[in-house]
C-alpha cells in the first residue's frame, strides 16, 4: 500500500523491514523500532512496528509533513499536532479508519514534543 501512496506523491519510501536492514546497522536499531521519518521533502523511512495500523499511521503521519504547508511560527508542538490531524486526514482519504488504540498511540508520540 505505501509504495503505490508515496509515489503518487514523488515520494521514495524506503521501509526498514528487519533489524539486518543496513539503516538499522548503521544507526542502530532502537533508531528505527516504531519510529519513522521523513528525509528531507521527498524520503519516508518506515522503521520496524510492533502493531501494523500504528505503522500504517506513521506512514501517513510522515506523508502529512510532506504535503502540509504551515504558516506562521507554531511551536514544535503546535506543528506535529496540525500533522497528527493531518495524517487521520490522508488515512481517512486512503480508505483507513484509525481505531480509539492508534490515535491514543499517536497522542502519546504527540506528548513528547510538549517540552521541545
Amino acid at each position: 500500500f505505501p509504495v503505490t501512496i508515496a509515489g503518487e506523491h514523488d515520494v521514495e519510501l524506503i521501509e526498514v523491514d528487519s533489524i539486518d536492514h543496513p539503516y538499522c546497522v548503521a544507526n542502530g536499531v532502537d533508531t528505527y523500532i516504531n519510529r519513522s521519518y521523513i528525509v528531507g521533502s521527498d524520503t519516508i523511512v518506515l522503521g520496524i512496528y510492533d502493531i501494523e495500523e500504528y505503522k500504517v499511521l506513521s506512514f501517513f503521519h510522515e506523508l502529512a509533513h510532506r504535503l502540509t504547508y504551515i504558516v506562521g511560527d507554531p511551536s514544535h508542538y503546535e506543528i506535529e499536532s496540525i500533522i497528527w490531524d493531518r495524517s487521520y486526514e490522508l488515512g481517512r482519504k486512503y480508505g483507513y479508519d484509525f481505531s480509539a488504540e492508534a490515535k491514543a498511540w499517536a497522542k502519546e508520540q504527540l506528548e513528547t514534543y510538549k517540552h521541545k
